[in-house]
């Protein structure tokens, strides 16, 4: 019996020597992963600037009012321009003032082209003297009879608006030596006024 106890004893010995020899294995632990910060999303969604589609300028925000401005006259409104759109008549740099019911915002100016055609590009379009002291003569094709339209300043203002007839005058005697631009049917006229 003793040696059967020594025989146990020797083998639990054993058994536990190689239980301590034998390596545990520990537990790394996991690699994080490394997330770059997103900006807020509300951030995006809140940021205001001026998106042009061919001629015409959108906000990409909504609002319950807007306010155009023409960043050359040192950030002045456009008068009238007002609506969630806007068609600039001439070039420059125009922004858009938007107010919601968390407050108003404005956005950054954006450059704007404005294509100008000649009278000799419009069928029945005569424009002379252009450039002129200040008077205009027009005369436009049977067809474009009785239809509106507009004279704007370099700001985009309208000064001046009207029906075509098939031969009239346009008279910018009192208004600055610039250029300005006649607008009827989807056309765009420069005529340009100088000192004599």
């Amino acid at each position: 019996m003793k040696i059967r106890n020594i025989i146990l004893l020797l083998f639990l010995s054993l058994s536990l020597q190689n239980i301590a020899q034998t390596p545990v294995k520990s537990k790394k632990p996991a690699a994080k992963k490394i997330v770059k910060p997103k900006p807020p999303q509300s951030a995006i969604k809140d940021s205001l600037f001026v998106k042009q589609i061919g001629d015409t300028l959108f906000p990409s925000l909504k609002g319950d009012a807007y306010q155009w401005i023409n960043c050359h006259a040192n950030g002045g409104e456009i008068p009238g321009a007002v609506g969630r759109w806007y068609i600039p008549s001439v070039a420059g740099s125009y922004a858009i003032q938007v107010i919601t019911k968390k407050g108003v915002k404005k956005s950054a100016c954006v450059q704007v082209k404005v294509n100008t055609e000649t009278a000799d590009q419009i069928p029945g379009l005569k424009i002379y003297p252009n450039p002129s002291s200040g008077i205009f003569m027009i005369t436009v094709a049977e067809e474009m009879v009785g239809q509106d339209y507009q004279v704007l300043n370099s700001m985009g203002e309208v000064i001046m608006h009207n029906k075509t007839a098939r031969q009239f005058r346009v008279n910018l005697l009192g208004y600055p030596n610039a250029d300005y631009i006649f607008s009827f049917a989807k056309h765009k006229v420069k005529l340009v006024k100088f000192a004599q």
